[in-house]
């Protein structure tokens, strides 16, 4: 979810003169007032550094150097004194000796020498305003957060508070934790993005401007389609609900899905808690319904570090419940600031109920999720019974025996505990392959939206065969046998390999596995099928066939 911040009486857009331009269409006037009629004092707060108080101060005055450096005409300004131009010489040159309360002056000074220079305001632009507070919540070392965020938010405040040569203000970011050091500029107002119907349509596009987009691109058809998978965002106080705009644009262009997210470094340094006995549970549970979260909406510097257990999974498991709740709700928050929830319900201003928005966003949770050792805690197994379920796929061959033994790994799975949801079993089945570099040539499964298709996947083992996979929950392995035929699941992929191998796969609650497959022909009458019930108290299933039954 992004964020907003600005002065409080307004923000006017700067952008080319065009006739052509909506905005001159909808007021010229208010265009001709505005356009280039004032400097643009512009910052990326990703720029600075956090690894230690030196780098910090480097990067902050690399980033003010850079401001000055854009104006270097104030230097010879006849419109300024002397003393003037002895200050853009102090902030221009990095060599020049500086304080670090003059540092975090250097925004106020440059928007005061533009004023005398141009007699004119100037617009502050600053981007991820978030990154040195995301940086700071996980940092090892605190000695110096205090100092830091006194830096960061003299500098703000010194630009915004009292200064008439600002004419407006507009701070961007994800997480609402920047509040630590932005609050102290009290002329900024804070509003997230979909919290505000009057501003989260310019940030994501309507369902309105998608019909129109895919109608365009000729692809009209796959209207409900972009809905499922991109979809969703809702908006505080509207019936509107925002799509992903990268996606849906991407996914219009190309004609089907291809994955343009990157997970945020951020949550890459917090995967330690997603495991399942700490926050695994509660976020796949999440996958198919609301969960209530608790927002914050004011930071301070020891909320910072109220963080720091979710960068140690022994700490965070000696954690009192309520506390464990509150971590809870702050990872949530982030997650929901990062766009992998929407918020369904305000149930007050700051207590929400979340639901997870697409397709695209249930897929980027699981990859988030689920590891080797998530099964394992989960299923509560060994991983050598996850190694079976693949050493079965990878020895299947014409004989029966073999799919027998496939059917046997995968009800030993679940032998301990039983998932009751389809998306339960998917994980260790589906996902698992993909998480095993080197088992298999190629691990592929769509993002796809049709309601009655059973989950899937395609496997391309080491030795070239191809092998679709369809599962059910208590249903019909046969059925998705023969829909994985019917309609072509992974067609162009499976055409590529001489070997063919399509299997059904249903698990029930009984903890029975059944099997319909076919090999090497897609004719469904030649469906064989196979069965196998774990037995919990002795869980064993047999050997699977050596390699040298696998036919050549």
């Amino acid at each position: 979810m992004l964020s907003a911040m600005c002065s409080t009486n307004g923000l006017r857009p700067i952008t080319r003169p065009s006739d052509r331009l909506n905005i001159y269409r909808e007021d010229p006037t208010f265009f001709q007032e505005h356009f280039a009629n004032y400097m643009v004092l512009k910052m990326d707060f990703a720029d600075i550094k956090m690894q230690s108080l030196r780098e910090f101060i480097h990067s902050f005055r690399r980033m003010v150097n850079r401001l000055f450096s854009e104006h270097p005409y104030l230097l010879r300004s006849p419109k300024l004194r002397r003393s003037d131009h002895q200050k853009f010489e102090k902030y221009s040159f990095p060599r020049c000796q500086m304080s670090h309360k003059d540092l975090a002056s250097g925004g106020r000074v440059l928007s005061q020498l533009l004023f005398k220079h141009f007699r004119k305001q100037s617009i502050l632009l600053v981007d991820n305003v978030d990154a040195p507070a995301a940086s700071l919540a996980l940092c090892q070392d605190t000695s110096n957060v205090a100092h830091i965020l006194t830096v960061i938010s003299k500098f703000i405040a010194k630009l915004l508070r009292n200064n008439h040569q600002v004419y407006r203000a507009l701070f961007t970011g994800v997480l609402t934790v920047a509040d630590v050091y932005t609050r102290e500029a009290d002329t900024l107002d804070h509003r997230p993005v979909f919290g505000d119907a009057r501003i989260g349509p310019y940030f994501g596009l309507t369902d309105h401007e998608v019909r129109e987009l895919m109608v365009k691109s000729i692809r009209h058809d796959k209207l409900d389609e972009a809905r499922r998978m991109f979809g969703g965002y809702k908006i505080k106080d509207s019936r509107e609900s925002l799509f992903n705009t990268k996606s849906v644009t991407k996914f219009a262009a190309d004609g089907e899905y291809s994955r343009g997210i990157k997970t945020p470094p951020y949550l890459l340094e917090l995967k330690p808690i997603f495991e399942y006995d700490i926050f695994g549970k509660v976020i796949e549970d999440s996958l198919e319904g609301e969960t209530p979260v608790t927002l914050r909406l004011q930071f301070k510097e020891k909320h910072l570090y109220m963080l720091k257990p979710l960068l140690d999974a022994n700490l965070l498991r000696k954690q009192s419940k309520d506390h464990l709740l509150g971590l809870q709700y702050k990872l949530f928050q982030y997650l929901l600031e990062y766009g992998y929830y929407t918020v369904r319900d305000y149930v007050s201003n700051n207590a929400v109920r979340v639901i997870v928005p697409n397709l695209e966003m249930k897929s980027e949770l699981k990859r988030l999720i689920y590891t080797r050792k998530f099964f394992v805690d989960k299923f509560r197994i060994e991983e050598s019974t996850l190694a079976d379920y693949l050493m079965a796929i990878d020895m299947l061959t014409k004989n029966r025996t073999s799919f027998e033994t496939l059917c046997a790994s995968v009800a030993g799975i679940f032998a301990h505990n039983m998932p009751e949801r389809s998306f339960e079993v998917q994980g260790p089945l589906l996902a698992y392959p993909a998480l095993c570099p080197g088992a298999f040539e190629e691990v592929y499964s769509e993002l796809h939206s049709e309601r009655d298709r059973p989950a899937d996947v395609f496997i391309r083992r080491n030795d070239g065969a191809a092998i679709v996979i369809g599962l059910t929950l208590d249903g019909d392995p046969f059925e998705s046998l023969k829909q994985i035929i019917g309609r072509g699941y992974y067609k162009e992929r499976v055409e590529r390999s001489r070997r063919k191998i399509y299997i059904g796969v249903n698990v029930d609650t009984n903890n029975r596995c059944l099997i319909s497959y076919l090999w090497n022909s897609e004719d469904l009458a030649n469906a064989e099928n196979v069965s196998f019930t774990a037995d919990v108290r002795s869980h064993e299933y047999g050997s699977c066939p050596s390699s040298t039954d696998r036919l050549q």
